[in-house]
């Protein structure tokens, strides 16, 4: 077991580590600009590789706050408003008991894997539990960013594509050039 965990550490750093694209790449450094959500909502958990990746959903769905921002370039109607607050309000009291239960899931497998000898049966007991309050997280999320979408009209739709652009554009920092050998 401690030779697989040092294995899986030595194979870690390595990959963190080591070296990636050209000698320009590596003398910028790229920042994304940090996702915001709904005070007091969860975020969505974005991730490479996942379905709610930036790249599966960037432009095509918003996120609540991008719309209140931007609410009065959009021309939201009351209906439109008073739509997306009730969807807000479905999804908070949804999430309030999956969260519940994905901390008690959490708690679960944080206890199976304290033991000295973990059951394996227990530990992939809790670990499903966790991957599958998690899944029903983001299905919530995608479920209302979908619906808050089909409030609004395309007009409003290409706005919010051109904000969520605007937005998402990374921008570079030149590192600082090396200083002069010593003489």
């Amino acid at each position: 077991m401690k030779k697989n965990l040092c294995t899986l550490f030595a194979a870690t750093m390595l990959a963190v580590l080591s070296p990636r694209g050209s000698a320009q790449e590596q003398d910028t450094l790229v920042f994304q600009p940090p996702a915001h959500g709904v005070p007091g909502l969860p975020l969505m958990a974005w991730g490479p590789g996942t379905i709610a990746s930036p790249s599966a959903v960037m432009g095509r769905l918003f996120p609540p706050t991008l719309i209140m921002q931007h609410q009065a370039e959009l021309a939201l109607s009351d209906g439109q408003k008073e739509s997306i607050k009730a969807e807000l309000r479905d999804f908070q009291s949804r999430v309030v008991d999956v969260q519940w239960d994905l901390q008690a899931a959490q708690g679960d497998l944080q206890s199976s894997l304290a033991e000295d000898r973990i059951d394996a049966d227990a530990a992939t007991t809790a670990i499903e539990r966790v991957l599958d309050s998690e899944n029903t997280l983001k299905k919530l999320h995608l479920t209302l960013l979908i619906r808050i979408r089909n409030v609004l009209n395309p007009e409003q739709v290409t706005k919010l594509e051109t904000a969520l652009r605007k937005r998402h554009q990374p921008w570079t920092v030149p590192l600082a050039p090396e200083p002069p050998p010593l003489p």
